[in-house]
């Protein structure tokens, strides 16, 4: 674990002619360092599709854009409504640097940015399952190298394991940030989803080649992802109080997904593939 990249400061610069005085105090974290480098790789992937495809890139790095700043609200906007009752307790934990620099709950995100899509292909007339398509190995590989960042900041962080690959986390820094249990051998279940959306990436790259119509790709990564973060989340320490205290809410709206792509990855197959009269 390793939450913080480099730290400069603190110390003062003294005034210098109409200058200063200024005091120097930043600090480069693990995650954002890691959650800007996802976002600029997504992007470069579903543009770089864009050109293939012969979709303006222009329309598709603006679209890219707007979808990552709906997904970042949308993932903090579920992590509070998650844990809603604490926040009406305590109101001021809303703006507290623990919220702000917190990913939030990834499927908040996703929905933001798939209705900010939607509403975007529909204004500028973009294909919406050919863009879809290449939108989705963009999310699986953003995904991989988040959770990278999960781990170093210690964040997402896994049940008590015996396992011999288990982690111990023993920085302060990321205890009083994410309250991370320290000293304590844990699933290192933010590995298990990079190592898995990395493998996910690779397997939507290859599906491009034999896809047979537009959606498909789209439909087998979120069906996919779906099976995966259910699963993952066994191994996740969160509360699992959504319904009845048998899930969590993640994994109610993986339940939710799954067959909704399920069905649309039929419904797209036999409307596209349907041979014409």
């Amino acid at each position: 674990m390793h939450p913080r990249l480099f730290e400069i400061g603190p110390f003062d610069i003294p005034k210098f002619w109409m200058f200063g005085p200024f005091h120097i105090d930043f600090t480069l974290h693990t995650y954002g360092a890691m959650l800007a480098l996802a976002f600029i790789v997504a992007v470069f992937i579903v543009v770089k599709g864009a050109r293939r495809e012969g979709i303006p890139e222009e329309r598709i790095f603006d679209l890219s854009v707007y979808s990552i700043i709906s997904a970042l609200i949308g993932a903090k906007a579920l992590l509070i409504i998650a844990d809603i009752r604490y926040f009406i307790e305590n109101p001021s934990q809303l703006v507290s640097s623990i919220t702000i620099r917190s990913g939030g709950v990834f499927y908040g995100g996703f929905l933001f940015a798939t209705v900010t899509s939607l509403l975007y292909l529909r204004k500028h007339k973009l294909p919406m399952w050919k863009v879809a398509d290449l939108v989705a190995p963009g999310i699986a590989i953003g995904q991989t190298i988040g959770r990278i960042g999960c781990l170093s900041a210690g964040c997402c962080f896994g049940k008590p394991s015996t396992l011999p690959w288990a982690v111990t986390f023993t920085d302060i820094y990321a205890c009083e940030k994410s309250g991370t249990p320290l000293d304590l051998p844990l699933h290192p279940v933010q590995l298990y989803e990079s190592l898995a959306t990395c493998a996910l990436f690779l397997f939507l790259m290859t599906a491009r080649r034999w896809k047979s119509f537009d959606g498909q790709i789209f439909m087998l990564y979120a069906c996919l992802y779906s099976i995966i973060r259910f699963s993952l989340e066994f191994f996740r320490n969160d509360e699992r109080g959504f319904v009845f205290g048998m899930v969590t809410m993640s994994q109610f709206i993986a339940l939710f997904i799954l067959p909704l792509s399920i069905y649309f990855y039929f419904r797209l197959k036999k409307k596209q593939q349907a041979p014409l009269s």
